[in-house]
């Protein structure tokens, strides 16, 4: 998810396993909403980020953005559902970021508001191309657990006697 992330211009850093944390535990609990008859993966890579660091009020105040790729693959035909789409986040204008994130929010409030606007912007994406989601009737319905424990059997050699 994180993998080949690049730091924009005039950010403060932060690990980029600090934004995986924050993000993928979103992005599953918005997507486990959703219920069908077939299975698909939502694969989100994390681009650039640019968490905004403190500025001069009206003169330079930086803003904080994420950018990520998303892609959708059908789990039966193991193809691509659409093409890749890149996904830009700029933060919201609010009271606490008016005059720029970098002056009242840390950089854990930053991804924060970043992540949960990039999730809404996936799931916005998806719906407007539900048409691609179609069933097939001789499919049955897929049931994603609440969450799904990985398991490693332990099988012991017992010498005969």
């Amino acid at each position: 998810m994180t993998k080949n992330v690049q730091k924009g211009p005039l950010s403060r850093s932060i690990d980029p396993a600090e934004i995986k944390a924050v993000l993928q535990p979103k992005l599953e609990t918005a997507l486990r909403r959703y219920q069908g008859t077939r299975l698909y993966h939502v694969a989100v890579a994390v681009d650039a980020y640019i968490l905004a660091v403190p500025g001069i009020p009206l003169v330079a105040s930086p803003k904080s953005a994420l950018i990520i790729s998303v892609d959708v693959w059908d789990d039966k035909k193991q193809a691509k559902v659409m093409d890749r789409k890149q996904i830009t986040v700029m933060e919201a204008i609010s009271g606490k970021s008016f005059f720029g994130s970098g002056l009242t929010q840390n950089k854990e409030q930053q991804l924060a508001s970043l992540t949960t606007s990039a999730v809404k912007l996936v799931e916005k994406w998806l719906r407007k191309n539900e048409a691609l989601f179609k069933s097939d009737p001789a499919d049955t319905p897929v049931v994603t657990p609440p969450e799904t424990p990985v398991v490693t059997p332990v099988v012991k050699a017992v010498p005969k006697t």
